[in-house]
Protein backbone atom coordinates (compact mmCIF):
# COMPACT_ATOMS: atom_id res chain seq x y z
CA UNK A 1 0.00 0.00 0.00
CA UNK A 2 1.19 3.56 -0.62
CA UNK A 3 3.41 4.86 2.13
CA UNK A 4 4.63 1.45 3.41
CA UNK A 5 7.92 1.54 1.57
CA UNK A 6 8.77 4.99 2.88
CA UNK A 7 9.39 3.52 6.32
CA UNK A 8 12.58 1.89 5.07
CA UNK A 9 13.64 4.44 2.44
CA UNK A 10 17.24 5.65 2.76
CA UNK A 11 17.44 9.41 2.65
CA UNK A 12 20.83 10.31 1.28
CA UNK A 13 20.99 13.62 -0.57
CA UNK A 14 20.73 11.69 -3.85
CA UNK A 15 17.66 9.81 -2.65
CA UNK A 16 15.97 13.01 -1.48
CA UNK A 17 16.61 14.61 -4.87
CA UNK A 18 15.35 11.50 -6.68
CA UNK A 19 12.23 11.40 -4.52
CA UNK A 20 11.65 15.16 -4.85
CA UNK A 21 11.91 15.37 -8.65
CA UNK A 22 8.38 14.03 -9.26
CA UNK A 23 7.09 16.31 -6.48
CA UNK A 24 8.83 19.32 -8.04
CA UNK A 25 7.51 18.52 -11.50
CA UNK A 26 4.03 17.91 -10.09
CA UNK A 27 4.15 21.22 -8.26
CA UNK A 28 5.38 22.95 -11.40
CA UNK A 29 2.87 21.70 -13.92
CA UNK A 30 -0.11 22.54 -11.71
CA UNK A 31 0.27 26.34 -11.98
CA UNK A 32 1.57 26.15 -15.55
CA UNK A 33 -1.93 27.08 -16.74
CA UNK A 34 -1.07 30.71 -16.03
CA UNK A 35 2.40 30.35 -17.59
CA UNK A 36 0.83 28.79 -20.70
CA UNK A 37 -1.71 31.60 -20.94
CA UNK A 38 1.00 34.24 -20.38
CA UNK A 39 3.28 32.83 -23.10
CA UNK A 40 0.42 32.52 -25.61
CA UNK A 41 -1.24 35.85 -24.85
CA UNK A 42 2.04 37.79 -24.48
CA UNK A 43 2.61 37.67 -28.23
CA UNK A 44 -0.78 39.27 -28.93
CA UNK A 45 0.31 42.59 -27.42
CA UNK A 46 1.19 44.45 -24.22
CA UNK A 47 -2.44 45.45 -23.50
CA UNK A 48 -3.62 41.84 -23.73
CA UNK A 49 -0.76 40.74 -21.47
CA UNK A 50 -1.59 43.49 -18.96
CA UNK A 51 -5.27 42.45 -18.96
CA UNK A 52 -4.25 38.84 -18.38
CA UNK A 53 -2.07 39.99 -15.47
CA UNK A 54 -5.12 41.48 -13.75
CA UNK A 55 -7.10 38.25 -14.11
CA UNK A 56 -4.24 35.98 -13.09
CA UNK A 57 -3.59 38.12 -10.03
CA UNK A 58 -7.18 37.75 -8.84
CA UNK A 59 -7.50 34.03 -9.65
CA UNK A 60 -4.12 33.03 -8.21
CA UNK A 61 -4.76 35.17 -5.14
CA UNK A 62 -7.80 33.03 -4.37
CA UNK A 63 -5.79 29.92 -5.16
CA UNK A 64 -3.12 30.88 -2.63
CA UNK A 65 -5.75 32.00 -0.12
CA UNK A 66 -7.33 28.55 -0.28
CA UNK A 67 -4.04 26.64 -0.17
CA UNK A 68 -5.05 25.32 3.25
CA UNK A 69 -7.21 22.85 1.32
CA UNK A 70 -3.93 21.23 0.19
CA UNK A 71 -1.23 21.59 2.82
CA UNK A 72 -3.30 20.68 5.87
CA UNK A 73 -4.78 17.46 4.46
CA UNK A 74 -1.45 16.38 2.89
CA UNK A 75 0.34 16.34 6.24
CA UNK A 76 -2.62 14.83 8.10
CA UNK A 77 -3.05 12.04 5.54
CA UNK A 78 0.67 11.21 5.77
CA UNK A 79 0.47 11.25 9.59
CA UNK A 80 -2.52 8.87 9.69
CA UNK A 81 -0.86 6.71 7.02
CA UNK A 82 2.20 6.39 9.26
CA UNK A 83 -0.10 5.27 12.10
CA UNK A 84 -1.94 2.87 9.72
CA UNK A 85 -5.28 4.51 10.57
CA UNK A 86 -6.73 3.92 7.12
CA UNK A 87 -10.31 4.85 7.96
CA UNK A 88 -9.09 8.23 9.22
CA UNK A 89 -7.19 8.63 5.94
CA UNK A 90 -10.43 8.03 4.03
CA UNK A 91 -12.43 10.49 6.12
CA UNK A 92 -9.75 13.15 5.69
CA UNK A 93 -9.86 12.62 1.91
CA UNK A 94 -13.64 13.06 1.80
CA UNK A 95 -13.56 16.14 4.01
CA UNK A 96 -10.87 17.65 1.78
CA UNK A 97 -12.75 17.03 -1.47
CA UNK A 98 -16.06 18.29 -0.08
CA UNK A 99 -14.40 21.42 1.34
CA UNK A 100 -12.51 22.15 -1.90
CA UNK A 101 -15.57 21.93 -4.12
CA UNK A 102 -17.89 23.91 -1.86
CA UNK A 103 -15.26 26.58 -1.19
CA UNK A 104 -14.48 26.88 -4.91
CA UNK A 105 -18.13 27.42 -5.77
CA UNK A 106 -18.51 30.10 -3.08
CA UNK A 107 -15.31 31.84 -4.24
CA UNK A 108 -16.52 31.88 -7.84
CA UNK A 109 -19.90 33.37 -6.85
CA UNK A 110 -18.19 36.00 -4.70
CA UNK A 111 -15.90 37.08 -7.54
CA UNK A 112 -18.76 37.19 -10.03
CA UNK A 113 -20.57 39.83 -7.96
CA UNK A 114 -17.48 41.83 -6.91
CA UNK A 115 -15.22 41.79 -9.96
CA UNK A 116 -16.06 45.38 -11.01
CA UNK A 117 -15.16 46.63 -7.55
CA UNK A 118 -11.87 44.71 -7.82
CA UNK A 119 -11.10 46.40 -11.15
CA UNK A 120 -11.80 49.75 -9.44
CA UNK A 121 -9.35 48.84 -6.69
CA UNK A 122 -6.69 48.01 -9.25
CA UNK A 123 -7.34 51.27 -11.06
CA UNK A 124 -7.81 49.47 -14.39
CA UNK A 125 -8.91 51.61 -17.35
CA UNK A 126 -11.84 50.78 -19.66
CA UNK A 127 -9.66 49.04 -22.27
CA UNK A 128 -8.08 46.72 -19.71
CA UNK A 129 -11.49 45.96 -18.17
CA UNK A 130 -12.96 45.03 -21.54
CA UNK A 131 -10.11 42.68 -22.40
CA UNK A 132 -9.99 41.18 -18.91
CA UNK A 133 -13.72 40.46 -18.81
CA UNK A 134 -13.50 38.12 -21.84
CA UNK A 135 -11.04 35.93 -19.96
CA UNK A 136 -12.38 36.34 -16.43
CA UNK A 137 -15.96 35.25 -17.10
CA UNK A 138 -14.78 31.84 -18.32
CA UNK A 139 -12.12 31.41 -15.62
CA UNK A 140 -14.76 31.96 -12.94
CA UNK A 141 -16.51 28.82 -14.22
CA UNK A 142 -13.19 26.97 -14.01
CA UNK A 143 -12.24 28.21 -10.52
CA UNK A 144 -14.09 25.49 -8.50
CA UNK A 145 -12.54 22.82 -10.73
CA UNK A 146 -9.08 24.36 -10.34
CA UNK A 147 -9.35 24.33 -6.53
CA UNK A 148 -10.74 20.79 -6.58
CA UNK A 149 -7.91 19.53 -8.81
CA UNK A 150 -5.36 21.19 -6.52
CA UNK A 151 -6.92 19.38 -3.57
CA UNK A 152 -6.78 16.08 -5.45
CA UNK A 153 -3.06 16.47 -6.18
CA UNK A 154 -2.45 17.31 -2.51
CA UNK A 155 -4.26 14.15 -1.43
CA UNK A 156 -2.23 12.03 -3.86
CA UNK A 157 0.96 13.48 -2.38
CA UNK A 158 -0.23 12.67 1.14
CA UNK A 159 -0.78 9.08 0.03
CA UNK A 160 2.81 9.00 -1.25
CA UNK A 161 1.52 8.80 -4.83
CA UNK A 162 3.57 11.71 -6.10
CA UNK A 163 4.22 10.20 -9.54
CA UNK A 164 0.47 9.84 -10.10
CA UNK A 165 0.03 13.43 -9.01
CA UNK A 166 2.64 14.42 -11.60
CA UNK A 167 0.97 12.42 -14.38
CA UNK A 168 -2.44 13.94 -13.59
CA UNK A 169 -1.11 17.50 -13.55
CA UNK A 170 0.93 16.91 -16.72
CA UNK A 171 -2.04 15.60 -18.68
CA UNK A 172 -4.14 18.58 -17.63
CA UNK A 173 -1.42 21.10 -18.54
CA UNK A 174 -0.63 19.55 -21.92
CA UNK A 175 -4.31 19.55 -22.81
CA UNK A 176 -4.55 23.17 -21.68
CA UNK A 177 -1.70 24.21 -23.97
CA UNK A 178 -3.02 22.34 -27.02
CA UNK A 179 -6.63 23.46 -26.64
CA UNK A 180 -5.72 27.08 -25.78
CA UNK A 181 -3.29 27.32 -28.71
CA UNK A 182 -5.97 26.13 -31.15
CA UNK A 183 -8.65 28.44 -29.76
CA UNK A 184 -6.38 31.51 -29.60
CA UNK A 185 -4.58 31.26 -32.94
CA UNK A 186 -6.80 29.08 -35.15
CA UNK A 187 -10.22 30.30 -34.05
CA UNK A 188 -8.93 33.82 -33.19
CA UNK A 189 -10.66 33.83 -29.78
CA UNK A 190 -7.92 35.78 -27.99
CA UNK A 191 -8.18 35.93 -24.20
CA UNK A 192 -11.49 34.08 -24.21
CA UNK A 193 -9.81 31.17 -25.98
CA UNK A 194 -7.19 30.94 -23.24
CA UNK A 195 -9.90 30.84 -20.58
CA UNK A 196 -11.94 28.21 -22.43
CA UNK A 197 -8.88 26.01 -22.97
CA UNK A 198 -8.21 26.08 -19.23
CA UNK A 199 -11.82 25.19 -18.42
CA UNK A 200 -11.93 22.18 -20.75
CA UNK A 201 -8.60 20.80 -19.54
CA UNK A 202 -9.66 21.15 -15.87
CA UNK A 203 -12.87 19.21 -16.48
CA UNK A 204 -10.87 16.31 -17.90
CA UNK A 205 -8.30 16.54 -15.09
CA UNK A 206 -10.90 16.39 -12.31
CA UNK A 207 -12.61 13.35 -13.85
CA UNK A 208 -9.27 11.53 -14.08
CA UNK A 209 -8.41 12.59 -10.53
CA UNK A 210 -11.58 11.19 -9.01
CA UNK A 211 -10.79 7.89 -10.68
CA UNK A 212 -7.65 7.65 -8.52
CA UNK A 213 -9.71 7.45 -5.32
CA UNK A 214 -13.08 5.89 -6.02
CA UNK A 215 -12.01 2.96 -8.19
CA UNK A 216 -10.04 -0.07 -6.99
CA UNK A 217 -8.36 -1.18 -3.76
CA UNK A 218 -7.91 2.33 -2.37
CA UNK A 219 -11.65 2.96 -2.28
CA UNK A 220 -12.17 -0.23 -0.26
CA UNK A 221 -9.24 0.22 2.15
CA UNK A 222 -10.10 3.84 2.97
CA UNK A 223 -13.90 3.22 2.85
CA UNK A 224 -14.34 6.05 0.38
CA UNK A 225 -17.77 4.93 -0.82
CA UNK A 226 -19.21 5.54 2.64
CA UNK A 227 -20.87 8.92 3.13
CA UNK A 228 -19.97 8.87 6.82
CA UNK A 229 -17.24 11.49 7.16
CA UNK A 230 -18.82 13.91 9.62
CA UNK A 231 -16.59 12.86 12.49
CA UNK A 232 -16.02 15.56 15.11
CA UNK A 233 -12.25 14.91 15.40
CA UNK A 234 -11.67 15.20 11.65
CA UNK A 235 -13.65 18.42 11.29
CA UNK A 236 -12.17 19.91 14.47
CA UNK A 237 -8.60 19.32 13.28
CA UNK A 238 -9.43 20.47 9.76
CA UNK A 239 -11.10 23.66 11.01
CA UNK A 240 -8.27 24.52 13.40
CA UNK A 241 -5.59 23.97 10.77
CA UNK A 242 -7.63 25.78 8.13
CA UNK A 243 -8.03 28.93 10.21
CA UNK A 244 -4.28 29.17 10.80
CA UNK A 245 -3.41 28.41 7.17
CA UNK A 246 -6.07 30.84 5.96
CA UNK A 247 -4.46 33.56 8.06
CA UNK A 248 -1.04 32.76 6.62
CA UNK A 249 -2.42 32.66 3.09
CA UNK A 250 -4.26 35.97 3.59
CA UNK A 251 -0.99 37.80 4.27
CA UNK A 252 0.76 36.04 1.38
CA UNK A 253 -2.08 36.78 -1.03
CA UNK A 254 -2.23 40.39 0.13
CA UNK A 255 1.44 40.84 -0.73
CA UNK A 256 0.90 39.72 -4.34
CA UNK A 257 -2.40 41.60 -4.55
CA UNK A 258 -0.89 44.89 -3.33
CA UNK A 259 2.17 44.45 -5.57
CA UNK A 260 -0.11 44.07 -8.60
CA UNK A 261 -2.17 47.11 -7.59
CA UNK A 262 1.01 49.20 -7.42
CA UNK A 263 2.20 47.85 -10.79
CA UNK A 264 -1.18 48.65 -12.34
CA UNK A 265 -1.09 52.24 -11.12
CA UNK A 266 2.45 52.69 -12.46
CA UNK A 267 1.29 51.94 -16.03
CA UNK A 268 0.54 49.11 -18.45
CA UNK A 269 4.22 48.56 -19.31
CA UNK A 270 5.01 48.14 -15.61
CA UNK A 271 2.04 45.83 -15.18
CA UNK A 272 3.05 43.66 -18.15
CA UNK A 273 6.63 43.49 -16.83
CA UNK A 274 5.31 42.64 -13.38
CA UNK A 275 3.38 39.72 -14.87
CA UNK A 276 6.53 38.27 -16.48
CA UNK A 277 8.60 38.66 -13.30
CA UNK A 278 5.76 37.11 -11.31
CA UNK A 279 5.71 34.02 -13.52
CA UNK A 280 9.48 33.55 -13.21
CA UNK A 281 9.27 34.07 -9.44
CA UNK A 282 6.49 31.51 -9.17
CA UNK A 283 8.22 29.07 -11.52
CA UNK A 284 11.24 28.80 -9.24
CA UNK A 285 9.04 28.70 -6.13
CA UNK A 286 6.95 25.84 -7.45
CA UNK A 287 10.07 23.94 -8.50
CA UNK A 288 11.59 24.35 -5.04
CA UNK A 289 8.21 23.42 -3.62
CA UNK A 290 9.00 19.82 -4.57
CA UNK A 291 11.52 19.66 -1.72
CA UNK A 292 8.96 21.34 0.54
CA UNK A 293 6.28 18.82 -0.43
CA UNK A 294 8.52 15.88 0.41
CA UNK A 295 9.42 17.59 3.67
CA UNK A 296 5.74 17.92 4.55
CA UNK A 297 5.01 14.29 3.65
CA UNK A 298 8.07 12.62 5.16
CA UNK A 299 8.28 14.64 8.39
CA UNK A 300 4.57 13.99 9.08
CA UNK A 301 5.00 10.30 8.19
CA UNK A 302 8.05 9.88 10.45
CA UNK A 303 6.34 11.62 13.35
CA UNK A 304 3.26 9.44 12.81
CA UNK A 305 5.55 6.41 13.07
CA UNK A 306 7.12 7.90 16.24
CA UNK A 307 10.55 8.25 14.60
CA UNK A 308 11.84 11.70 15.59
CA UNK A 309 15.50 11.04 14.88
CA UNK A 310 14.79 10.12 11.28
CA UNK A 311 12.75 13.30 10.84
CA UNK A 312 15.65 15.39 12.24
CA UNK A 313 18.11 13.69 9.88
CA UNK A 314 15.82 14.34 6.94
CA UNK A 315 15.25 18.00 7.88
CA UNK A 316 18.96 18.81 8.10
CA UNK A 317 19.65 17.44 4.63
CA UNK A 318 16.72 19.22 2.99
CA UNK A 319 17.74 22.57 4.48
CA UNK A 320 21.24 22.25 3.01
CA UNK A 321 19.77 21.22 -0.33
CA UNK A 322 17.52 24.28 -0.42
CA UNK A 323 20.57 26.57 -0.53
CA UNK A 324 22.01 24.61 -3.44
CA UNK A 325 18.73 24.93 -5.32
CA UNK A 326 18.69 28.67 -4.65
CA UNK A 327 22.16 28.96 -6.19
CA UNK A 328 21.04 26.94 -9.21
CA UNK A 329 18.13 29.28 -9.96
CA UNK A 330 20.22 32.41 -9.39
CA UNK A 331 22.81 31.26 -11.95
CA UNK A 332 20.15 30.02 -14.33
CA UNK A 333 18.36 33.37 -14.38
CA UNK A 334 21.65 35.30 -14.78
CA UNK A 335 22.81 33.21 -17.73
CA UNK A 336 19.52 33.04 -19.63
CA UNK A 337 17.98 36.46 -18.97
CA UNK A 338 17.43 37.42 -22.63
CA UNK A 339 16.04 34.01 -23.51
CA UNK A 340 13.59 34.15 -20.60
CA UNK A 341 12.14 37.55 -21.47
CA UNK A 342 11.93 36.52 -25.14
CA UNK A 343 9.61 33.64 -24.24
CA UNK A 344 6.98 36.07 -22.98
CA UNK A 345 7.28 39.20 -25.13
CA UNK A 346 9.15 41.05 -27.89
CA UNK A 347 8.18 44.51 -26.59
CA UNK A 348 11.37 46.61 -26.17
CA UNK A 349 10.03 48.78 -23.33
CA UNK A 350 9.07 45.72 -21.30
CA UNK A 351 12.47 44.13 -21.94
CA UNK A 352 14.30 47.24 -20.68
CA UNK A 353 12.25 47.48 -17.50
CA UNK A 354 12.65 43.74 -16.97
CA UNK A 355 16.45 44.15 -17.06
CA UNK A 356 16.28 46.75 -14.27
CA UNK A 357 14.34 44.40 -11.98
CA UNK A 358 16.33 41.29 -12.81
CA UNK A 359 19.22 41.63 -10.34
CA UNK A 360 17.21 41.59 -7.07
CA UNK A 361 15.00 38.82 -8.43
CA UNK A 362 18.12 36.69 -8.99
CA UNK A 363 19.73 37.47 -5.63
CA UNK A 364 16.61 36.68 -3.64
CA UNK A 365 16.53 33.12 -4.95
CA UNK A 366 18.59 32.06 -1.87
CA UNK A 367 16.12 33.21 0.82
CA UNK A 368 13.23 32.20 -1.44
CA UNK A 369 14.43 28.59 -1.59
CA UNK A 370 15.03 28.43 2.15
CA UNK A 371 11.63 30.01 2.90
CA UNK A 372 9.72 27.51 0.75
CA UNK A 373 11.51 24.49 2.20
CA UNK A 374 11.16 25.59 5.83
CA UNK A 375 7.44 26.19 5.20
CA UNK A 376 7.08 22.60 3.96
CA UNK A 377 8.86 21.22 7.01
CA UNK A 378 6.71 23.27 9.38
CA UNK A 379 3.63 21.96 7.55
CA UNK A 380 4.86 18.46 8.39
CA UNK A 381 5.30 19.50 12.04
CA UNK A 382 1.73 20.88 11.83
CA UNK A 383 2.65 24.17 13.51
CA UNK A 384 0.32 26.14 11.29
CA UNK A 385 -0.52 28.84 13.85
CA UNK A 386 3.14 29.90 14.06
CA UNK A 387 3.37 30.19 10.28
CA UNK A 388 0.38 32.53 10.28
CA UNK A 389 1.81 34.67 13.08
CA UNK A 390 5.24 35.04 11.51
CA UNK A 391 3.85 35.74 8.05
CA UNK A 392 1.81 38.59 9.53
CA UNK A 393 4.85 40.08 11.26
CA UNK A 394 6.94 39.98 8.06
CA UNK A 395 4.10 41.46 6.03
CA UNK A 396 3.65 44.45 8.34
CA UNK A 397 7.29 45.09 9.28
CA UNK A 398 8.99 44.52 5.91
CA UNK A 399 6.69 44.11 2.92
CA UNK A 400 4.43 47.13 3.46
CA UNK A 401 7.24 49.67 4.10
CA UNK A 402 9.28 48.60 1.06
CA UNK A 403 6.19 48.51 -1.16
CA UNK A 404 5.24 52.02 -0.07
CA UNK A 405 8.73 53.22 -0.99
CA UNK A 406 8.30 51.58 -4.39
CA UNK A 407 4.95 53.25 -4.98
CA UNK A 408 6.07 56.70 -3.82
CA UNK A 409 9.20 56.56 -5.99
CA UNK A 410 7.46 54.88 -8.96
CA UNK A 411 9.90 51.97 -8.71
CA UNK A 412 8.71 48.49 -9.64
CA UNK A 413 12.14 47.23 -8.56
CA UNK A 414 11.48 48.23 -4.93
CA UNK A 415 8.15 46.41 -5.05
CA UNK A 416 10.00 43.20 -5.86
CA UNK A 417 12.62 43.95 -3.21
CA UNK A 418 9.66 44.02 -0.79
CA UNK A 419 8.68 40.52 -1.91
CA UNK A 420 12.23 39.31 -1.38
CA UNK A 421 12.49 40.83 2.10
CA UNK A 422 9.26 39.09 3.11
CA UNK A 423 10.69 35.74 2.01
CA UNK A 424 13.95 36.44 3.84
CA UNK A 425 11.96 36.91 7.04
CA UNK A 426 9.96 33.74 6.33
CA UNK A 427 13.20 31.76 5.97
CA UNK A 428 14.67 33.00 9.26
CA UNK A 429 11.43 32.58 11.21
CA UNK A 430 10.89 29.11 9.72
CA UNK A 431 14.29 27.98 10.95
CA UNK A 432 13.39 29.32 14.40
CA UNK A 433 10.13 27.30 14.47
CA UNK A 434 11.89 24.09 13.41
CA UNK A 435 14.69 24.55 15.95
CA UNK A 436 12.27 25.24 18.81
CA UNK A 437 10.15 22.20 17.95
CA UNK A 438 13.06 19.85 18.54
CA UNK A 439 14.68 21.68 21.46
CA UNK A 440 14.46 20.11 24.92
CA UNK A 441 10.93 20.52 26.29
CA UNK A 442 11.34 18.81 29.64
CA UNK A 443 11.98 15.24 28.51
CA UNK A 444 15.24 15.97 26.72
CA UNK A 445 14.27 13.80 23.77
CA UNK A 446 14.10 16.61 21.23
CA UNK A 447 17.27 18.10 19.86
CA UNK A 448 18.31 19.65 16.57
Amino acid sequence: MSGKQSRHREFSVFQIIKYSIPASLSSLVGPLASVVDTSLIGHLGSHELAALSLCVSVIESFGWLLIFLVHGPTGNISFYLGQKKYEMVGKTIKVSLFSALSTGILASIFLFFTINQIWDLYGADSQLRSLATDYMNIRLLALPLSILLTSITGILRGLDLIVRSLVLSSITTILNFIISFILIYHFKMGLAGAGLGTLISLIIGVVLGFGQFFIGERARLFKLHSLNFFEVKIWKNFSKDSISLLGRSAFLVSSFFIATIVATRLGHIQLATHQIVLQLWLFSSYFIDGIAITGNIQVALFLGEGNQQKSIHYIKKTLVMSLGIGLFFMLRYFLFKDLLVGIFTTDRDIAILFSNIFLPVCLFQFPNALAFVTDGIVFGLRKFHLLALHMGVGFVMLFLPFTYLGYSSSSLTLVWVAMGMLNLFRAVSGLWIIRNYFIVSGSGTRKI
